[in-house]
C-alpha cells in the first residue's frame, strides 16, 4: 500500500517504467472492465447522462495519460542529450529536483478533492449509490492524471526558461550539434516539438473541461445549484488555470525558445572567432578559410530564429483558447446578471 502511494504522489515513477514499456493491453482491459461493472451499476442504479460522462472522460484519460509518457520519453532525451554540459546543469538539475518531489502529487490529489466534493455539494440531483462511486472514482482517476500532465507542461516552461537564462555560456557547442545551423539542435528540435504537442492536447483538454462543466451546471438532470459557493470556486480554477495560465505558458515557452537559438548563434560566432584567431596564431590563415568562415557566420545569423514552424498548430490552440475565453466570458456575465436581478 506504501508503494502504491509513493508511485501516486511521485507519478514520474510509474511514468519512467510506463515510457519504456508497452501497457496499452491493461489500459484497455481496466477501462473495458471499469465500464462494463459501471454499466451493470447503472442499470439499477441510474447515473445522468452516464454513457456520455463515460465516453468523455475515457478520452481525456486516454490523451492525458499517453501525453505524459511521450513527455516522459522525450524529456529524457532531451535531458540525456545536454547531459553535463555547461548552460544545460542547473536546467537539468532544477528539473530533476522538482520532477521528484511529492509536491506532483500533492497538488493532482488536492484538486482531485476539491471537484470531487464541490460537485458532490452543488448537484442536488446526485444521490450517493455505486454507480456515483464508480463514477467518482472514474473522475478521479481522470482529474488526477490531467492534473499531473499539466504540472508536466509548467515544468516544461521552468526548464525552457532556466536554458534561456542562464549565464553560462554554450561552450564547445559543436559537440551537441554535429554542425547543424542553430535552429536544427537536435535537444532543441525535441524540446520545441514537446512544447507544440503539450500545448495541442492540453489546450484540448482544457476546453474539455469547461465545456463539461458548463454541461453539468446547466444539464436538468443534475439539477446543479448555481448559487452554491463550489460553483463560483470550481469556475475560478478553472478560468485561472485553463483560461488564463495556457496562453501565457504557450508564449513565454515561444519566447524563451528564441532566446535559446539567439544564444547557440552567438555561441557558435564567438567558437568562429576563437578558432580564427588560434589559426592566426599558429600560421597565416589562407584567403579560403577566411571566407568560408565568414560565409558560416553570415548562414547563422541569417538562419531560422524559431526550430520547428507550426503554424496550424497556433491557429488550432490560440482559436481554442479564444473559445474558452468566451464561453467563461458568458458564463461570468450571466452570474452577474443573476445577482443584479
Amino acid at each position: 500500500m506504501g508503494k502504491i502511494i509513493d508511485n501516486l504522489l511521485r507519478p514520474y515513477q510509474w511514468l519512467e517504467k510506463w515510457s519504456t514499456h508497452k501497457h496499452t493491453v491493461p489500459l484497455f482491459l481496466f477501462i473495458s472492465i471499469f465500464f462494463a461493472l459501471s454499466a451493470l451499476c447503472d442499470y439499477r442504479w441510474n447515473f445522468p447522462y452516464f454513457y456520455l460522462f463515460f465516453a468523455s472522460f475515457t478520452v481525456v484519460q486516454v490523451a492525458a495519460l499517453f501525453s505524459e509518457i511521450r513527455y516522459t520519453k522525450q524529456i529524457n532525451k532531451v535531458r540525456a542529450l545536454t547531459a553535463g554540459r555547461e548552460g544545460f546543469r542547473k536546467a537539468n538539475s532544477m528539473y530533476l529536483r522538482f520532477e521528484r518531489t511529492i509536491w506532483v502529487g500533492v497538488i493532482a490529489f488536492l484538486i482531485v478533492i476539491i471537484f470531487g466534493c464541490g460537485g458532490l455539494s452543488m448537484f442536488g440531483a446526485v444521490d450517493i449509490s455505486p454507480t456515483l462511486i464508480l463514477c467518482l472514482i472514474y473522475f478521479s482517476i481522470t482529474v488526477y492524471l490531467s492534473i499531473v500532465g499539466y504540472v508536466q507542461y509548467i515544468l516544461l516552461l521552468v526548464y525552457i526558461v532556466q536554458i534561456g537564462i542562464d549565464r553560462e555560456k554554450y561552450k564547445h557547442i559543436s559537440d551537441l550539434v554535429s554542425n547543424k545551423l542553430p535552429a536544427e539542435v537536435d535537444w532543441l528540435k525535441s524540446l520545441t516539438s514537446l512544447s507544440h504537442f503539450y500545448r495541442a492536447i492540453f489546450f484540448t483538454i482544457g476546453a474539455f473541461y469547461i465545456i463539461a462543466f458548463w454541461f453539468y451546471c446547466t444539464a436538468p438532470g443534475f439539477m446543479a445549484s448555481t448559487s452554491h459557493l463550489a460553483y463560483f470556486i470550481l469556475w475560478g480554477i478553472i478560468f485561472f488555470a485553463i483560461v488564463v495560465t495556457f496562453p501565457i505558458v504557450s508564449l513565454i515557452e515561444f519566447y524563451q525558445i528564441k532566446k535559446i537559438v539567439k544564444k547557440i548563434k552567438t555561441s557558435y560566432l564567438i567558437e568562429i572567432k576563437r578558432n580564427l584567431a588560434r589559426n592566426t596564431e599558429r600560421e597565416k590563415t589562407s584567403v579560403e578559410r577566411t571566407i568560408l568562415n565568414q560565409l558560416f557566420s553570415t548562414s547563422i545569423l541569417s538562419s531560422s530564429d524559431y526550430p520547428i514552424k507550426n503554424t496550424l498548430g497556433i491557429v488550432y490552440a490560440y482559436s481554442l483558447a479564444l473559445i474558452n475565453a468566451m464561453g467563461s466570458l458568458v458564463t461570468l456575465l450571466q452570474l452577474g446578471d443573476r445577482f443584479l436581478s
